[in-house]
């Protein structure tokens, strides 16, 4: 089973180099002038408030850990209670003398452990939040200049049906037409330069910088990535056994079931009030436990089916790029023989343009998609 967990895992951990950890140093923004991916990802996890809090927070539970540990050997080792000591002491005492050295150490070091593992979750979530925001950055610098070039192109062609309305060669409605078209392209130009200040101050945000910051960053193209059908039966086992939120529960359940030994083997009481409330927490917890297993289950196969569709979309959009693409080269051609007019060649030019921006958005959302599982899968 480990091989073919392996070698189902193995497509989806080739195509993370994007979250492949490097070592953080520290990086002053202001001395950036342009960002690349990379440094972006490295500004972020170094400027990261979270990741120093948590690194504080290791710190506290390790300290923690320490002082409980210390208090198990010191009750461990202390002597035995007198007669006399032990006629004025009640159950209680023995079971927390059992809990501070058989249960809190255990506890206090699953605590520093989930921080452990919370802390290389954000920074996954951080590398993934960063990388979508500059992609996003970048789809919609590209989108904004292609609307750009639509209006040139729009009001161009206005000043010549000016021209023709003038010279009886065309009608006002053509005019009016072309003017409402302008007044569109514009209202949506709006909106996408909005969008980019959205984005801009959402990536800003994750770099520490000043959210009204203007900031550059280089053009890259969106990477390729493959993505085959998995063999899904072993990664929901893999994930159900390595996930760390599936490992706290069980050790919950083990932790509940173990001081109620405790209760019952340090009491004299017959039904201790406490073992009602620990078979309550076992009880929830194990349905806690189905619940998630469940939950990592429906999520792989619906992230699988999301991905495969994304997959195909990209071959449509690429199909319909490829048939705009030649109608423009035949209209361009057109256009040299005079059998088509400026005008007319606009109409091919913007579809093209926007077959091209669908086909760009589709390879976008395909590799965000895929990001989004692999770091899925990275976490513990």
């Amino acid at each position: 089973m480990k091989n073919k967990i392996k070698t189902g895992l193995a497509i989806l951990l080739a195509i993370a180099i994007t979250f492949q950890y490097s070592s953080v140093f520290a990086v002053e923004t202001k001395d950036i002038a342009e960002f690349n991916l990379k440094t972006a990802i490295d500004t972020a996890l170094t400027n990261s408030s979270s990741l120093k809090l948590y690194d504080d927070k290791i710190k506290n539970a390790a300290d923690i850990c320490i002082r409980y540990n210390e208090l198990a050997i010191v009750s461990s080792n202390a002597s035995p209670l007198t007669n006399e000591q032990l006629q004025m002491t009640t159950d209680l005492y023995f079971i927390e003398k059992k809990k501070t050295e058989e249960l809190y150490p255990a506890q206090k070091e699953n605590d520093l452990r989930n921080l452990r593992y919370e802390k290389e979750n954000k920074i996954i979530d951080i590398k993934l939040d960063v990388t979508e925001n500059y992609f996003t950055l970048l789809s919609l610098e590209k989108q904004i200049s292609c609307q750009n070039e639509l209006i040139k192109r729009l009001e161009e062609d206005l000043e010549v049906k000016k021209s023709d309305v003038k010279l009886g060669r065309s009608v006002q409605s053509v005019v009016t037409e072309i003017e409402l078209s302008i007044k569109k392209a514009g209202s949506e130009l709006v909106q996408l330069n909005r969008e980019e200040e959205k984005s801009k101050m959402a990536l800003n945000s994750l770099l520490g910088r000043q959210i009204t910051d203007d900031i550059e960053i280089i053009d890259i193209e969106v990477p390729e990535v493959n993505y085959d059908e998995i063999d899904i039966k072993a990664v929901i086992e893999d994930r159900q056994k390595n996930n760390n939120k599936i490992k706290d529960i069980r050790f919950q359940i083990e932790q509940a079931k173990l001081e109620a030994e405790i209760v019952e083997d340090n009491t004299s009481r017959e039904d201790p009030v406490e073992l009602d409330a620990l078979k309550d927490t076992q009880l929830e917890q194990e349905y806690a436990l189905k619940d998630e297993m469940i939950s990592i289950e429906k999520y792989i196969y619906q992230e699988n089916n999301t991905i495969l569709n994304l997959k195909d979309e990209i071959e449509i959009k690429e199909l319909n790029k490829e048939i705009c693409d030649k109608n423009l080269e035949i209209a361009q051609q057109k256009l040299k023989l005079g059998l088509l007019s400026g005008s007319a060649i606009n109409t091919v030019i913007n579809a093209a343009e926007q077959a091209n921006i669908d086909y760009m958005m589709a390879k976008l959302d395909y590799y965000l998609e895929v990001q989004k599982f692999n770091a899925y899968m990275e976490k513990q």
